[in-house]
């Protein structure tokens, strides 16, 4: 887990397009992305629109195609970066510090003092981008699973 106070990054990106809430165009952005099957579209979009807190959606366009996509959490003055997906054929522009940058300041302007996100310890990329953003680590977790026989 990281936690970031006020980022120097907080400021937003012409590139970068935000909406209050999901859209169906954004779901279908960030399903393409992040490889969901068909099968499972339904219930994540189901998830997603159960979330509490004010939802900011970013994306970034190339070529007319949507090749970055993240979004944000406001709730009591803390927000969570969640789900920061770039095209591995976009990878290293700086679109996620985009993204993360934008996605920060419409949380600020609806008065969040404080940012967290989680990332998976071996992604490398993800976490110098997210020390580059000013966040901190704080602790580690893990999941456990259990199998029915």
């Amino acid at each position: 887990m990281f936690t970031c106070g006020a980022p120097s990054a907080l400021k937003s990106q012409s590139n970068v397009k935000i909406t209050n809430g999901f859209d169906p165009q954004w779901k279908a952005d960030y399903f393409r992305l992040n490889g969901t099957s068909p099968a499972m579209t339904g219930t994540a979009s189901a998830m997603m629109d159960n979330i509490l807190g004010n939802v900011f959606c970013a994306k970034i366009i190339e070529h007319s195609r949507t090749v970055a996509c993240g979004l944000c959490v406001e709730e009591r003055g803390y927000a969570g970066l969640y789900d920061i997906i770039v095209d591995p054929a976009f990878r290293g522009r700086g679109f996620g510090y985009a993204l993360c940058g934008s996605l920060m300041a419409a949380a600020a302007a609806k008065g969040t003092k404080s940012f967290y996100l989680s990332v998976v310890a071996n992604n490398a990329p993800a976490i110098a981008l997210y020390h580059k953003l000013g966040f901190k680590h704080r602790y580690n977790y893990f999941y456990m699973k259990k199998e029915l026989t």
